[in-house]
């Protein structure tokens, strides 16, 4: 039995065997929620036709260990390789974590995030200005009675992100107050197109369908609370940074002020990553990528001072690059920003999922394989009540795919379906 939206029902056969089932009676993957898993209008862990393991290139439980689809029967240097590389095909996906991690990166791949991470640092490096210049005046209003830590907190916080020489025009916002709350409100606004294209990345991600995502007005709000959040986080972690330093910790530490610098960027990413998806996601679902990026964020921190201290300091490299040194610095840190945080977005999905192992070179799809492309194709569902269909090797298209049903009962059939016209038919005919 075929849900409405073109998932196998719960009383559907599977080639997968039925996980637990839900509050509402419908099986789920491996008992998680059915509204990540298994929502409307995006295919589940357990969609499609059952498909006969000889036929399908895996065994019985999916694992992608049988015959090889489309591989060359012929000899050669071909053949070698691709026999070399289902050996290694092979022996990762017999290891949870070469398994998982190569799930990670395929999925990266085909989510196309290297081009989506090149959006959001293209928008992030014209959205760092106006939002810079919102920072610095709200904080100049707050701290208007004490200048001295206003002056620490703001060059602590500019240390966040390696800006090198291209903070030294950024000053507080003056004039009336309908002039400053105006100015506001346009730089928050313009700095909002980062979020947006973060928010249509991580939705990419997490394979929401097109025709579930919100409209302008609600993605540009959710795209402000993102952004509140993340500066929040960035100003807390400062002034924690500040907290520890004002104490003069010994070395040993050191390390309680880096567990509590990652303890502040592991909740940034968590509330990032619960604002720019639009899918009801609990705590628990995006708890492993936030702990990994937290890590990865304050290595990167440490990199951008590196390179603003050795290159962008370095007179060499302002005689040739001027300015240009900062701006180069700064799109390359917000790149490999963006990819890390769609990489560990990745590590969400695939745990949440179950979506390992895979098969790196495509000849014996898994049951993960399957899942993934089936969610993947259901992205481009552009209306509601539309069905995405996905028909991968081993399976029978079945007469909903292969043929043509021709027009629906009282519709126009169109010149496509329609008869031909006799001479009686047509009025221009000339016998």
């Amino acid at each position: 039995m075929t849900s409405p939206h073109g998932r196998p029902g719960p009383d559907a056969p599977s080639g997968h065997a039925p996980g637990p089932a839900a509050a509402d009676g419908r099986p789920t993957a491996g008992g998680l929620d059915p509204a990540v898993v298994d929502r409307p209008g995006v295919p589940g862990p357990v969609v499609g036709p059952p498909v006969d393991a000889a036929t399908a290139g895996g065994s019985a439980e999916g694992d992608g260990s049988g015959p090889a689809q489309g591989s060359d029967e012929g000899g050669g240097i071909g053949a070698v390789w691709d026999g070399v590389l289902d050996h290694l095909d092979r022996w990762q996906r017999r290891w949870v974590p070469t398994a998982f991690v190569t799930a990670v990166i395929r999925k990266f791949s085909h989510d196309r995030a290297g081009q989506q991470a090149a959006l959001v640092a293209y928008y992030g490096f014209f959205s760092v200005f106006p939002l810079l210049l919102a920072f610095v005046s709200i904080l100049g209003f707050v701290l208007e009675g004490d200048p001295e830590l206003k002056d620490r907190i703001q060059e602590a916080a500019l240390d966040e992100i390696p800006l090198g020489n291209l903070t030294t025009d950024i000053e507080t916002l003056t004039g009336s107050t309908f002039v400053v709350v105006a100015g506001l409100l346009a730089a928050l606004w313009a700095g909002t197109a980062a979020a947006q294209a973060a928010q249509n990345a991580m939705n990419d991600v997490w394979t929401v369908p097109m025709v579930e995502r919100p409209n302008i007005v609600f993605r540009r709000l959710r795209a402000l609370g993102t952004m509140v959040a993340v500066g929040g986080g960035i100003v807390l972690s400062t002034a924690v940074g500040e907290i520890l330093a004002s104490l003069s910790l010994p070395g040993g530490a050191r390390v309680l002020a880096f567990a509590a610098n990652w303890l502040v960027n592991a909740i940034v990413f968590l509330l990032a990553y619960q604002l720019l998806v639009d899918l009801p996601l609990r705590w628990r679902h995006v708890a492993i990528g936030a702990a990994v990026g937290a890590v990865g964020y304050q290595l990167l921190q440490r990199l951008g001072r590196l390179y603003v201290e050795n290159l962008v300091g370095s007179e060499r490299i302002n005689d040739f690059y001027g300015s240009l040194a900062g701006v180069i610095g700064l799109l390359t840190w917000l790149h490999l920003l963006a990819q890390l945080a769609i990489f560990c977005a990745e590590v969400n999905v695939v745990a949440v999922r179950r979506l390992w192992p895979r098969s790196i070179t495509g000849r014996h799809l898994t049951a993960a394989d399957r899942r993934a492309f089936r969610d993947t194709a259901a992205i481009h569902q552009l209306v509601k009540g539309a069905e995405v269909h996905l028909v991968l090797p081993g399976e029978d298209p079945g007469p909903e795919h292969g043929e043509d049903p021709g027009p629906e009962h009282g519709e126009d059939p169109g010149p496509e379906h329609g008869p031909e016209p006799g001479p009686g038919d047509d009025p221009d005919h000339r016998g």
